[in-house]
């Protein structure tokens, strides 16, 4: 394993549901008193290079962030970049984990993402160890894996490539190997109508554009064990832990299923069985589980008013004209592409609002205020003023991902909104494809992109950068390439990636 991932780091990005803030919602949600994520002390195993933690730390200036990575190589890359960030509160050590202990103190949250699965059982249960060893009294774990039974569909894949590269050694060539069966399988599989074959398919055509590093320590690894959720929550209860949430919370809902299968599922009380029943019917094949100490009280009847303690943000297209006067239908797109029915006007008014303020956070009192004055005004009359309604819809957006939500209100953009400059740790950040936002976010970059971030050092105005840009595209014709885009699509372009950056939060002086 250290040797593949010194050889082939894993891409480390940010995963927003790892993030202590998500984290702390989801605990406080549930009825436990979560610590302070903007001061907590976060934890992160296998941490890889640190994509996932330095954004952390950098956004989070008064938290303290440990990240363990077995890959000498993902460490010293990882801990280079805290170096030229000038991070205190940051630090990756090169270790395993079956070495690590009680000398790294107690932490507010524990995260393992892309780690379980993908070691030997001796290493699972030293990750369960060191959570119930170091998570703080009302700490939270954030563990993820693949799940039994959906991922025997990607299972089948990982077969066929597995044989294709038997006897294959080194990573160039087995990932080349494994290239050569994904082309081969995307046209003989062009045709096909089994729903198997289509679904192997999808999984191909992803494949075939995905991080190389995604590709062999997914699909090519020599440890990749899916479990059964039952088998999960039993492993987590004999280490003294306790299973809490799934951080993708709308999959816990039998009612997202649709009318059948919540019928067939409302007699279930037990927690661990409902959920194992519904990865069933959904055919499941990753989860992202939560956990705490075993002793923790734990209410799962979530009562409006701690939603109504949170502050929410969305990032949300520009939505149509709004029916505000009355209770009436609308198809209102969301973050993603995804749409969602919408018929309250303060419903509507809040999103508009959200839209309008992200990345800011809104706590509930302010938006209910804003969206109920635009209620009024509009002629809605007593609709303005359901508080009732609004927490209830905010809550099922929230659990749905169509709206975010932290503890307190805040606003992580720069001070000056119309700084042209990239923030150090994007601009450290682009030469890897992506740039991190404050709402640890990655934001995936092109080759233009990647060349405007290096200009974006805030010397330059809008037409400078379009100019410099235009001479780097233009140095790029050459035969078989393709002709260099007009000088106004090269500054449309920039305004519009500048547009996206301001947008989220990226830019400072």
């Amino acid at each position: 394993m250290t040797d593949s991932y010194d050889e082939l780091p894993y891409r480390s990005v940010p995963h927003p549901d790892s993030h202590p803030t998500h984290l702390a919602v989801l605990g406080r949600l549930l009825g436990i008193p979560a610590p302070d994520p903007y001061r907590c002390r976060v934890l992160e195993l296998g941490c890889a290079a640190g994509g996932n933690l330095i954004p952390i730390a950098w956004y989070l200036p008064e938290t303290e962030c440990v990240g363990i990575e077995r890959s000498a190589r993902q460490a010293e890359d990882g801990n280079r970049l805290i170096g030229a960030l000038g991070l205190a509160n940051c630090r990756i050590l090169a270790a395993d984990l079956r070495d690590v202990g009680a000398e790294l103190g107690r932490f507010d949250y524990v995260v393992a993402h892309g780690v379980f699965s993908w070691v030997p059982d001796e290493v699972r249960a030293s990750v369960l160890g060191l959570c119930r060893d170091l998570l703080a009294p009302n700490g939270i774990a954030f563990l993820s894996f693949n799940t039994l039974p959906g991922w025997r569909l990607r299972g089948a894949l990982r077969d066929m490539l597995l044989a294709h590269c038997r006897g294959v050694e080194g990573t160039a060539a087995r990932l080349e190997k494994a290239g050569e069966l994904l082309r081969f399988l995307a046209a003989a599989q062009a045709d096909a109508t089994d729903p198997a074959a289509a679904y192997v398919r999808q999984e191909v055509r992803y494949l075939l554009g995905a991080h190389p590093s995604y590709l062999y320590h997914e699909y090519l690894a020599a440890t990749n064990e899916p479990l059964l959720f039952r088998d999960f929550a039993t492993l987590v209860q004999a280490h003294g832990l306790q299973y809490l949430a799934d951080a993708t919370l709308a999959t816990m809902f039998p009612s997202t299923l649709g009318p059948g299968a919540e019928q067939a599922l409302a007699a279930i009380d037990d927690q661990v069985e409902l959920e194992q029943l519904i990865d069933f019917v959904r055919l499941r094949n990753f989860r992202r589980a939560l956990l705490c100490h075993a002793e923790v009280e734990v209410d799962r009847e979530i009562s409006l008013e701690r939603v109504q303690a949170l502050a929410f943000y969305a990032d949300l297209p520009v939505l149509p004209p709004l029916v505000l006067d009355r209770e009436e239908p609308q198809d209102l797109p969301l973050a993603g592409g995804a749409r969602a029915t919408v018929g309250h006007p303060l419903v509507k008014a809040a999103l508009d609002c959200l839209a309008a303020r992200f990345p800011a956070s809104v706590d509930f009192p302010t938006l209910l205020a804003g969206a109920g004055a635009r209620v009024l005004s509009a002629g809605g009359g007593a609709l303005a003023a359901q508080a009732t309604a609004l927490a209830t819809e905010l809550f099922s957006l929230f659990a749905a991902g169509a709206v975010r939500a932290e503890p307190a209100a805040r606003d992580p953009r720069p001070q000056r909104a119309d700084s042209r400059g990239l923030n150090r740790l994007c601009r450290a950040l682009a030469a890897q494809g992506h740039l991190a936002t404050p709402r640890h976010q990655a934001i995936d970059l092109d080759r233009f992109g990647v060349r405007l971030a290096g200009l974006l050092d805030g010397s330059r105005d809008p037409a400078a950068l379009a100019g410099a840009l235009q001479d780097a595209v233009a140095r790029d014709e050459g035969p078989g390439r393709a002709a260099a885009p007009s000088p106004a699509a090269v500054r449309v372009n920039v305004e519009r990636l500048l547009e996206l950056f301001r947008r989220q939060g990226v830019l400072s002086v």
